[in-house]
Formats: structure tokens, C-alpha cells, sequence
């Protein structure tokens, strides 16, 4: 028989008593002891009650009930687990069930547990797509999303770790003052703390740490999820933005080369190598806008309003000198999203229209965006000379 009670399970017929930080094994006498709690269903037992339930037909003295007592609290760790009542007898504290009466509840519990974690995996797959098309409120929507996500799976740091990753975006394009970084420092923390050995958590945690500037510790997080795991997009991914904001471009663009080619549906590490090496390395610039293009082709046959893919279009077309082709996504693609109207303003630079990139920036400003690593790296806006684009410069990498 298996009872239950205050985080310890114990088979009775083996004595071993097992929690999630150790385990003990009980003398017999102790095991009676729990066994009439759990019998009797009384929180409250008698001294004569335990006695015959420990002892049936042998007269005992009070000190060998006492010394079971204080065994008990002894192995389990816990001194309050099993209160004396003064001149009656002793309280467990902790409600403690048998395998019987349990197997309904418990495999009701695990079931219901069980769809809470799969419900909040769901929601983190649906954030990732969010986030992967971009559209109106992408951002905000998957942040909330994975703040849901926490809610049904506290306990998962898979969750917690895509949380903290949609609240360092959230930051970077609508907050601008640092306090969803600090909230996303909190969840990859607490994700690392959950499960040590989960590449996502130590990406995320880097990944903030980056944002925030502590480039040393986020140096050796991003180190510790690539360890981990040298197949995860994500980890790949945010190990190249904290490259980027550590202005060590060739290497980045590695990454962000890997990271695309991990994910075969993906496109931004590809526009993103794309751009960052358009001056140091133009024929692999090429292959890469090349790279985005097919890809972007693909998606655009499956959802002709995709916005991520019309926003690559139109960036890409761009650095590769065909301006029907990006004045034509430019057209179709519909305003509002700021992960989308950064590839607008490359566009807008590469066609030449600077007036009307400088407009757009000026809008990102105001509504938040902050990507000071994404500004200083990529060389396309070099070309914008204007005093309110310099003064608007100066802005950003103040912050």
C-alpha cells in the first residue's frame, strides 16, 4: 500500500518513505503509526488508539510511542509534521491518504495537470507563430500569450523561458523604459532555476542580460544554452543578437545563418545576415538575400498576405537593386507592426527614399522601439544625413 501525505509518498510493504529531495527508510513501528492516520481518516488519535493500532494486545509504556513520534519527525524533516495533544495524544497535521482511496483523485489530478501543461505548450506554439508571421499587435499578443502560458505551467521552465523571450521583444519594440527586461530577467532566472539543464532557459536569460548590458554574464549563458543544445533555433538566434549588440558582426551573421537554416520556414535570419554583411561581404550578402527570397516565395504560396514574408520581400528586393519588386510588397504590407516597419525603413533607405525612412523611425521612437544593437550594426542607414535623423540617433544610443 502507498500513502501519501505533506510531499512524501511511502510504500508500506518496503518501509521507503521518497519526496522530490529525498528519502528514508521507516522502522516498522513508525509505518503503523501512519497507517492508523490513514485508516481511521481522524486527524486526532488517542494514546490508547495508536497503542493497540501499534501494539495490538501488547501492553507498552508511553516512552515507546513517544520515541516513534520523534523518530518520524526526525526522518521526515519536519518537527511540526506530528503535534503532541496535551493529554489526549497526537495530531497529524498533514492531510494522508492510502493508494485506494487516492487512485480515482490522483489519476484525475495528473490528468488535469497533465492538459494544463499541454495547454500552456499550445499557447507558447501559437506565440511563436504570432511572433514568426508579425501582423497588428503581434508582439503584445505573444507576450500575452506566454504570460498565460505561466499561469496554467508555473512549474515549466520551457514556459517560463518563451515568457521571458516575449517580454524582452515586448521591451525592445513597445516599452522602451526597461521594465518588461527586468520582469523577463525574473522568468529566465526562475527558468534556469527549474530546470538547469534547458538550453531555452539559459538563451532567454542571456537574452536578457544582453538587452540589460551585462554582456559578460549574457556571454556565458548564451556559452552554457549552446552546450546544451546545438540544434535549437532560438538559442542560436538570441546568441547572435547578443554577438551583434557585442559588435562582432562576422560572427553574428553566422549565426543568424544557422539559426534560418534550423528552422526551414523561418526567414528573418536570413534577411538579417543579409543586411548586416551587404558592406564586408557582399557575395554572401547575395546568397543570403537569395536564401530569404526562396523562402519568402514559398510562404507568400501558401498565405499572399503573410507579413512577414511581404516585409523580406520588400527589404530584400531592396538590397538587391529590384524596386518594383519592393515598392510592390511595400504596397501590400499593412502598417502598424514595428518588428515589421523596421524592414519598411531598410527598404525605404536602399530605394533611396530617406525623407520617408526617417518618418518611420521618427514613428518608431514614439511608439517605443528601442533596438539601439540593431541601429548601431546594421549599415544600411548610414546613408540617412539629416539633422533630425542624428538628432533621433543620439536619442536611441543614449538609452
Amino acid at each position: 500500500m502507498l500513502l501519501t501525505f505533506g510531499g512524501w509518498t511511502l510504500d508500506t510493504d518496503s518501509r521507503d518513505a521518497v519526496s522530490e529531495q529525498r528519502s528514508v527508510r521507516l522502522s516498522p513501528r513508525a509505518v503503523q503509526f501512519l497507517v492508523a492516520f490513514a485508516r481511521t481518516r481522524k486527524s486526532v488519535l488517542s494514546r490508547s488508539e495508536l497503542m493497540e493500532a501499534i501494539w495490538p494486545g501488547i501492553a507498552v509504556g508511553d516512552d515507546s510511542l513517544t520515541q516513534v513520534v520523534v523518530e518520524l519527525r526526525k526522518k521526515l524533516a519536519d518537527h511540526d509534521l506530528v503535534e503532541t495533544v496535551s493529554r489526549t495524544g497526537y495530531r497529524f497535521r498533514k492531510p494522508i491518504h492510502d493508494s485506494l482511496e487516492q487512485a480515482d483523485g490522483v489519476w484525475r489530478s495528473t490528468v488535469s495537470q497533465a492538459d494544463e501543461q499541454l495547454e500552456a505548450h499550445a499557447l507558447c506554439i501559437e506565440a511563436q507563430y504570432i511572433m514568426e508571421r508579425c501582423g497588428r499587435r503581434s508582439i503584445e499578443r505573444a507576450e500575452e500569450l506566454t504570460a498565460e502560458s505561466v499561469e496554467r505551467a508555473p512549474a515549466s521552465a520551457y514556459v517560463r523561458s518563451r515568457n521571458a523571450i516575449a517580454l524582452v521583444r515586448r521591451d525592445t519594440y513597445r516599452s522602451g523604459q526597461k521594465r518588461f527586461l527586468h520582469r523577463a530577467l525574473v522568468e529566465a532566472r526562475k527558468a534556469v532555476e527549474l530546470d538547469p539543464h534547458l538550453a531555452l532557459a539559459h538563451s532567454a536569460h542571456g537574452y536578457a542580460l544582453s538587452m540589460l548590458g551585462d554582456r559578460i554574464a549574457a556571454e556565458k549563458a548564451h556559452g552554457r544554452a549552446i552546450e546544451l543544445d546545438r540544434c535549437d533555433p532560438t538559442v542560436f538566434h538570441n546568441a547572435a543578437w547578443h554577438l551583434m549588440s557585442s559588435g562582432r558582426i562576422r560572427s553574428a551573421v553566422r549565426f543568424f545563418e544557422l539559426s534560418c537554416d534550423l528552422a526551414p520556414s523561418t526567414i528573418k535570419g536570413y534577411v538579417v545576415a543579409a543586411q548586416l554583411s551587404q558592406r564586408m561581404d557582399p557575395t554572401r550578402s547575395g546568397i543570403y538575400a537569395k536564401r530569404a527570397l526562396q523562402r519568402v516565395h514559398l510562404r507568400l504560396d501558401i498565405d499572399r498576405n503573410d507579413p512577414r514574408a511581404l516585409a523580406a520581400q520588400a527589404s530584400i528586393s531592396a538590397l538587391l537593386g529590384d524596386t518594383e519588386a519592393a515598392q510592390s510588397a511595400m504596397d501590400r504590407l499593412e502598417a502598424g507592426d514595428a518588428a515589421l516597419a523596421i524592414f519598411r525603413a531598410s527598404a525605404k533607405t536602399l530605394l533611396g527614399e530617406h525623407a520617408e525612412a526617417v518618418l518611420l523611425f521618427e514613428e518608431l521612437l514614439d511608439h517605443g522601439w528601442r533596438d539601439r544593437f540593431w541601429f548601431a550594426a546594421d549599415p544600411t542607414y548610414e546613408a540617412l544625413q539629416s539633422r533630425k535623423f542624428d538628432r533621433m540617433r543620439r536619442q536611441l544610443m543614449s538609452r
